[in-house]
Formats: structure tokens, sequence, C-alpha cells
């Protein structure tokens, strides 16, 4: 990596989700802060533009209900160092500043509302019968039998999934590494995150 680089995303499942498919594609060792929410990371994204030593600010964020208020938020933090587009590139957007590159990917593709979880939804392997099941099952479930936000309803339908692996219930990252995720679905991630740290 030329520079010094930082990923800075929102908890340990983005942090390990990104390590884990950064070997998988030989990216190498990846330096990711989890930043324990959107406040927090937003905030620390704007510090970051101030570090003299930083060439590479990464940011790795869920679009959760609104993509223009994200990114319109990412861009308010971040305009100063790199002079980001008004809408993010859907192959993931990579922005070169005056004294540092700006990168930022928003959960799920650029494009649609959503987290992590669509995201990782999307490596499922092409022909699983499993996680329409656990979908379903989930769907199922009664209001009063819900002990969950209905946003997290995504969340709960991969780790009834994920209890079905040979290591049930693995965490994310774990799984990425098992297999049981289909690295190779993430490509268009990783040649972003190959560019935003180069």
């Amino acid at each position: 990596m030329a520079g010094q680089s930082k990923i800075f995303v929102e908890g340990p499942d983005d942090m390990h989700v990104a390590q884990h498919l950064a070997n998988a594609f030989s990216l190498g060792k990846i330096d990711v802060k989890p930043c324990e929410g959107i406040p927090n990371l937003l905030e620390d994204i704007r510090r970051a533009t101030l570090a003299s030593e930083l060439t590479n600010l990464v940011v790795i964020c869920d679009a959760d209900d609104d993509v223009p208020s994200r990114w319109q938020q990412i861009r308010d933090r971040l305009n100063d160092a790199a002079n980001l587009p008004v809408q993010p590139h859907p192959s993931g957007t990579v922005a070169q500043g005056p004294k540092m590159k700006v990168s930022v990917w928003l959960m799920p593709d650029n494009a649609s509302p959503g987290a992590l979880e669509q995201f990782l939804e999307a490596l499922i392997p092409s022909g699983d019968t499993t996680y329409p099941k656990a979908k379903r099952f989930i769907d199922s479930l009664t209001a009063t039998e819900r002990r969950f936000l209905a946003g997290d309803a995504p969340k709960a339908s991969l780790y009834v999934w994920l209890a079905t692996q040979e290591d049930p219930g693995c965490p994310y990252g774990t799984a990425i590494k098992a297999g049981y995720f289909d690295a190779s679905s993430a490509h268009t991630f990783t040649e972003w995150l190959r560019a935003a740290l180069a």
C-alpha cells in the first residue's frame, strides 16, 4: 500500500468482513478501525482528514434507509479532503484530493438502501436452498415472537442460515473464511478496496 491507509467501519462485524475478504483476494494486511456506530464514524472520519500522516482514507458504512442522506453526511465530512461526486459511484467511490485519497463504499451496493447483511446475502452461494427457508421462518414470526427491531430481520435471517452450517452460528468473518459465503461474488467490492488502498 502506498502511504498510510486506514479503513473506517461502523463496527466489529464490518471489520471482520473487510479483513476476511481482503485475505480471500490477497490484498494483504489492512488497518481497520471499528467506530462503534455511525455517529462516531462520521466524527472519526472528519478528524482523520486533519491527520497529516494519512494518505488513504477509506470508509465502509451502511446506507441504511436513505442513500442520498447517508451520502451527504459522508460528503459533508470529507469534501475538504477530496471533492466527492454528488452521488456515490455504483462500483465504489475513489477520489484523489490534494493531500489524501478518499474512498467510500455504502453497503450494500452504493445504490440501494440496506446494510452489511444485504451485502452478505448477495454472497450466499447460488443454488443454496437453506437461506430461503431461514428467511421464511423469520418472516413467519408474529409481532409478539419477534424480539428484534423490524430493520434487523435481514440479520436474523442470516444468523438462522449460519446456524445450519458446519460451525453453527459462527461470525460473519469466520463464515467467509470457512467458505460458507461465496467470496468471489464480492469481486466489485474487493476491486474497489484494491483501488482504494493502491
